[in-house]
């Protein structure tokens, strides 16, 4: 299983904010772009040794998603 504050670590240093928690709504962070998804993402693989299916990446609308999709994935 994978500590969800560690987890929630990599999205903040990728994004540059304290305040992203496992109920954040991606729509809801200026930041949350289109290229950010993605280098959160491969920074999100390359943490955790997993490797996110192309067609999970447009399922993912918040933070749980996301960290749902990878604990899946262990």
């Amino acid at each position: 299983m994978i500590d969800v504050e560690e987890f929630l670590e990599v999205i903040r240093k990728v994004l540059g904010r304290d305040d992203i928690t496992e109920e954040t709504q991606i729509k809801d962070v200026e930041e949350w772009d289109s290229l950010k998804h993605l280098q959160i993402i491969m920074e999100i693989e390359d943490k955790f040794k997993v490797r996110i299916p192309l067609e999970k990446v447009g399922e993912i609308s918040s933070v749980k998603d996301l960290y749902d999709i990878t604990v899946d994935l262990l």
